[in-house]
Order: C-alpha cells, then structure tokens, then sequence
C-alpha cells in the first residue's frame, strides 16, 4: 500500500473520497451533487482534492454505473494467457455498445469443476475519459474496479469456515449489491438489487431476490449458500423481516461508517488484481515521466557542455589574435567536434520522442533509484543496516538487512507491511526470501537469545 491515496467510490452517481497520508485516513468528504458525466467527475475531483488536503500523485477508483457491464462466463480450467485471448474475443459478444472494450475480470473455482469468471466490460472512451481527468490535475489513477472487487476483499474478513459459501449484501446508492463467495475473497456471482424504501412491500420483494439468489448458488454450482451477511447499518425491521423471508440465517456486520465502506475497501485492494481496469501501461505512466525527464535532463547538460566549451574557445581566439594561425587549425577541430556531438544529441532526441510515442517503458536502470525508494517506503520502525542492489539478468537483486526497534509482534507487522510495499511497487518485487525464516529458526531452538535476535532481519526480493 502507498503511503498516500486518494481512495473515490463512484456508486450510481454518488461521489466520496478519502485521502489517506502515512497509511491512515487524513480526510474523507462527499461530493454535494450526483456525477452525471465525465466534464462533472473533473469537477467533482478537483474539489474532492482541495477538500481533503490531498498532496499526493496517485488515485484508486471504485466504481458503478450502468455503462459498465458485468458477465458471469463458466470454463473449463485455462492458464491465464488463454483465459485472457478468449475473453477478448467473447467481450465482442457480450457487450451492448459499439465502441472498443476495455475488460477486466476476476474467477474462481467453480465446485462442478471448471472456473467461474465475472468479466467486466467498460467503453474504452469512458475509461481514457476518467484517465485524463485525474491527469489534468497531475494524478495518477493506479486502480479502476467495480463493487464486486472491494465486496471480495470483504468476504476475507467475513468469518466463515473452509469451503463454507456466503451471501454478502451491502447499499450501493439505491440498490444492494450481493455477491456470492468464500473465505478467500473467490466469487461465484454478483447482482444488484432494487432498494429505494424499508415499507413492507419493499422489504418483502428484497428478501425475495436474496432468496432467488441463495437458489441459484444451489441450483448452479451445486453448495449452500450458508448465511446472508448484511454490511452497514440496518434497522430492527430491516432484519427480522429478511430473518422471516429467507431460509438462510441472517447476520449484521455493522460499519464504523457506513458512507465510506466502499472508498476503506478500495485503498486496501491492489493495482495489479485482475479486476483493475486501469492497464498497466497507464499505471506505469508515473515511472516512465521520471526517466523521460532525467534523460532529457542529460541531454541538456550535455548541450550545455559543448555549448560552454566553444564559447570559451572563441573567447580565447578573440583575444589572442595574434596567434589566430597557430589556433585555427584547433578551432576547426572543435566545431568539428562540436557538429558530431551536435548530431548525437539530435539522434538522441529524435530517440526519446519515438520511445515516448510508442509507449516504450523500462524501468529506471539505476540501483541507486531503487535504494531511494525503499528509504521512502521503510515503515518508521525499521533501519536498514545492509543494502545490496545486484543486476540479474533483465532485473534487479535487493538483499536487505537490518533492526526493528520496537518488539517482536509490532517488528512483524511492520516487516509484513514492508514486504506488502515491495510487491506493490512501480518495481514490481517478487519475495525470494522472507525475514521469517530466521525468526522460525530461534523459536524452534528455543534459545535463550531469541528475544534479542528477533530485532534483526533479513530478506531478498527480485524484480520481475
């Protein structure tokens, strides 16, 4: 996770934010108007800035509105290359309007064998719409997932046993959203139900289309939907009347605040889930910007340096005339020069314009840039003692030592915090040897130093 998000929901026209700075919360605040079109999200954004103080660069997005479609497809098993081939030849199919499509999805195993993929579909204008509109204001949006991905992250913290199925409910504007899931966070399906009054009537046709739900878990994939878990905030009679309605228990999982739930969930989901609707080309926009401007940077000095160097090569031959013939034959040498360096710089120039139309984008070559950002992204409770940043390959080696300064369980949470960040960073890090193993070693030992030697910690990480 970042140390500095702006979390929005976009629920049905219902815009919130939250800035989060350090890992915590800074401010939320809530659009006053509905979001009717991408001019008012610009607006809408612009404000959601200024009101909650948000100093940061990058933005994570969850959204519903009916111009995203949602399609439940089951498979046999596939790898995910052809998973993702089929796909983009089905979103031909499935979607209602003309333009390209921008796809995103999420599976899971399905109990009758198989998987069971919700493939998201949205028109590639609308999502480059919200794209240019965080720009305009110098973001970066990383993240762009419906409801069903933060009501995923959700079920993880929803108790349940193993292979125990359940229906999770929460308000998206004037509808429930409901999906169908396990312990880790796989869903079976979502809808979204109607919900504009508690009358009786109302309630009635509510628990109906739960109970229809419930139903079709059974009758397709063939298990139980064990219990209905309500999120938020409901009232005495909001319950007991889906308790008579449903054959399945009812529980209330209640909210600090509820008007949040869907901007708490999205800044804890990661960019690079498979529901993420921002390509990863975008969400590597930030990077690219970066090494574009220290290339030209060079360039510039470079220019400088030949530029200074005749400068004071003519300034030198105006006033030493005298021996004008004796310098000649150098001067003509160095505007020599300076003319292939001179063709160098425009060839390397004409380079960088062509990397930058064909969205050519590496990853800063430099150690030295990863050395940086790991400082940035240390958790407060830990220093770094050793740093070896080696080249494998096409990547990069970090082998990491160090102290926590505070004990055993507060060091872990900040080492797993720690190794979270790696992941999820511009550097895509993968974990090739976790602290814990040392730390494992000790207790199964039961050596009496155990309490002094767990403040020190070691780890390895690759690049992809």
């Amino acid at each position: 996770m970042r140390s500095k998000i702006l979390g929005i929901s976009l629920i049905y026209g219902r815009l919130m934010a939250v800035s989060v700075e350090r890992w915590r919360v800074h401010a939320s605040w809530e659009y006053p108007g509905a979001v009717k079109n991408l001019d008012n999200l610009s607006d809408a954004l612009a404000d959601a800035v200024r009101e909650t103080g948000y100093t940061g660069r990058y933005v994570y997005f969850v959204m519903e509105d009916p111009i995203i479609e949602h399609h439940y497809i089951h498979l046999p098993g596939m790898g995910r290359k052809d998973l993702e081939k089929y796909l983009r030849r089905k979103a031909g199919q499935l979607k209602s309007f003309k333009e390209e499509a921008v796809i995103s999805y999420s599976r899971a195993s399905s109990p009758k064998g198989g998987d069971v993929v919700l493939i998201n579909l949205a028109p590639k204008s609308f999502v480059d719409g919200i794209v240019k509109a965080c720009e305009r204001l110098n973001l970066s949006p990383l993240l762009l997932v419906p409801s069903s991905s933060a009501m995923a992250n959700k079920l993880r913290a929803v108790p349940m046993g193993k292979g125990e199925i359940v229906a999770l409910v929460a308000r998206a504007g004037e509808k429930l959203a409901l999906v169908v899931g396990g312990a880790d966070g796989s869903l079976l399906f979502d809808r979204y139900i109607a919900y504009q009054a508690e009358d009786e009537g109302e309630l009635e046709r509510v628990g109906r289309e739960i109970r229809r739900s419930t139903l079709f878990s059974k009758q397709q994939f063939g298990v139980a939907v064990s219990k209905v878990v309500l999120i938020g905030a409901y009232g005495e009679v909001v319950v007991e009347s889906l308790r008579s309605t449903l054959e399945t228990p009812v529980e209330v999982v209640p909210e600090e605040d509820v008007s949040f739930f869907w901007t708490s969930e999205v800044i804890k989901l990661s960019p690079s889930m498979e529901s993420n609707l921002i390509s990863r080309e975008i969400q590597k926009r930030p990077v690219t910007r970066i090494a574009v401007k220290l290339t030209l940077a060079m360039i510039v000095f470079l220019w400088v340096g030949v530029a200074g160097a005749v400068t004071l090569i003519e300034i030198f031959i105006r006033q030493n005339r005298a021996s004008i013939e004796q310098v000649s034959p150098r001067v003509l040498s160095l505007r020599a020069e300076k003319e292939k360096w001179d063709i160098k710089i425009a060839k390397l120039a004409l380079w960088e314009k062509g990397r930058a139309m064909l969205g050519e984008d590496r990853p800063p070559p430099a150690p030295g840039w990863i050395a940086g950002y790991l400082g940035d992204i240390l958790p407060e409770g830990l220093i770094l003692t050793k740093v070896d940043i080696t080249r494998n390959g096409e990547g990069w080696v970090a082998r990491l030592s160090g102290i926590a300064r505070s004990g055993p369980a507060m060091a872990a949470k900040e080492l797993e915090l720690f190794e979270d960040m790696l992941k999820n960073s511009p550097y895509r890090f993968r974990i090739t040897s976790h602290w814990k193993g040392k730390w494992i070693d000790q207790l199964k030992r039961g050596s009496a130093s155990v309490k002094e030697g767990m403040n020190e910690f070691h780890l390895e990480a690759r690049t992809w």
